[in-house]
């Protein structure tokens, strides 16, 4: 007699417990209702430990002293991603929308996962953006990182205050509504998948194993087979704009002192990385490096212009950049990958 799907999906979860993988399973438990049409579908997924790129990873809390201390990591928006999709999340365009009052952006993200029984189990996720608010902090921020410029003068240090707090307000105020939805939904999946807050770098290097479930079906059925050709054939259409799916509802100006009561401001409220600062649909005439290069945080772009000043005999510190410039780190990285691709284009002999 052959083992029930729900049989082997236990079996590969104690399996996978026994070898330390990462277990991203819904609040809800795996018991076979009597006569589901649902079963259990069990996927594994990595997550790249890349520091240096920045792209599913960010540093987190560090613990302990001396050299028993430890950095820590949390996923980015792009791994919470491939997590949502692993279980098979369901936005509810419908519940879930963007608010604005006195310069404060909300967003409310309403997603679900599907039970065994056929039932939808909803999270919701709030995130906010205070203009106000978010100026203080990041000049605060700022003015404590240039106390460690020692060899600047105090108006150097204003400067440098001044120029990167107009960067970054300007860059979160462009893209605040970008910047609400991806936080919003990210507490979400962390919800409905019971994500950890950080994880260290061994964990990360194990895999990660998500559930959903899906509609059980006699593929071999002809009806079910036409069923299923007709819902592809829906989904190419859908594509080319044959069909129409439900938008998220327009911008509104609402009181919501309920929806800020609800949605404390907590550690990933400001600057947070896993939020992108600059949306790619936006990013029009960026090749995907320099599109990578600009959502990573500061720490990550750093690195990265580091890296290719010491490959190319670069000396940042005398860089030149035209008065027009406005972000200069986007145009060193231009300009320093240019000057990769010619040394790495030269004649070998």
């Amino acid at each position: 007699m052959s083992k029930d799907k729900y049989d082997l999906a236990l079996e590969k979860i104690d399996d996978a417990k026994k070898n330390k993988y990462n277990l991203l399973i819904p609040s809800i438990p795996l018991e076979k209702p009597e006569n589901s049409l649902f079963e259990p579908v069990l996927e594994t997924l990595y997550v790249s430990t890349d520091i240096q790129n920045g792209k599913e990873i960010y540093p987190g809390s560090s613990s302990g002293t001396g050299k028993s201390k430890f950095q820590k990591y949390r996923l980015h928006a792009s791994a919470l991603r491939k997590v949502a999709i692993a279980g098979a999340v369901k936005w509810d365009s419908v519940q879930s929308g963007l608010m604005r009052d006195n310069g404060i952006t909300t967003f409310r993200a309403v997603g679900g996962v599907l039970k065994a029984d056929g039932d939808i189990y909803q999270e919701a996720g709030y995130y906010d953006l205070d203009l106000e608010v978010l100026k203080d902090d990041l000049k605060a921020q700022y003015e404590e990182k240039a106390r460690d410029y020692d060899d600047k003068t105090e108006k150097e240090k204003r400067d440098y205050v001044t120029y990167c707090v107009n960067r970054d307000f300007r860059a979160k105020r462009q893209h605040q509504l970008k910047l609400c939805e991806t936080g919003a939904k990210n507490r979400v999946i962390r919800s409905l998948f019971h994500v950890k807050s950080e994880y260290t770098m061994e964990e990360l290097k194990n895999p990660f194993l998500v559930l959903r479930f899906k509609l059980r079906m006699d593929y071999q059925d002809p009806i079910v087979k036409q069923i299923i050709y007709s819902e592809q054939i829906k989904a190419a259409l859908g594509v080319f704009g044959g069909a129409t799916h439900p938008q998220l509802q327009a911008p509104i100006d609402a009181e919501f002192t309920t929806l800020n009561q609800l949605n404390p401001r907590d550690d990933d409220y400001l600057g947070d990385p896993e939020a992108p600062p600059f949306p790619e649909d936006d990013m029009s005439g960026m090749d995907s490096e320099e599109i990578d290069f600009t959502n990573s945080d500061k720490e990550t772009q750093d690195s990265i212009l580091f890296d290719l000043a010491k490959k190319t005999g670069t000396s940042l510190k005398k860089f030149k950049f035209p008065d027009n410039v406005e972000d200069k780190r986007l145009y060193a990285f231009r300009e320093l990958k240019k000057k990769l691709k010619e040394i790495d284009d030269e004649i070998p002999f």
